[in-house]
């Protein structure tokens, strides 16, 4: 082998190693978001999932504490108002009906 073809052989090599080096510091760059995407993104949509069902049922558990609540008012004012009315005499209970259309 001649003196100019291993130069030029040389140089060839060290171009290939040099774009072989640039390829692979290329490819880790590349990799690392891909990776991290890759990652938080199941981890991301796993914890809103969470999150929602979380929120889901302590909407749901307020609602029925809700209707809970305005059960136990109605069932407290219709009390109250059957009370009144045993407490009134017969004829002062007719008057109040009259007076109020509602009843």
């Amino acid at each position: 082998m001649e003196d100019g073809e291993r130069i030029y052989l040389t140089g060839q090599i060290w171009k290939l190693e040099q774009s072989n080096r640039r390829w692979k510091r290329a490819t880790f760059v590349l990799a690392v978001p891909l990776a991290l995407l890759l990652i938080v993104a199941p981890a991301t949509s796993f914890l809103l999932g969470m999150l929602h069902i979380r929120q889901t049922s302590k909407a749901a558990q307020m609602e029925m504490e809700a209707r809970a609540a305005a059960e136990a008012a109605r069932q407290r004012a219709n009390g109250q108002q059957a009370k009144q009315a045993a407490e009134m005499p017969h004829g002062a209970a007719d008057k109040n009906r009259e007076a109020d259309p509602q009843n």
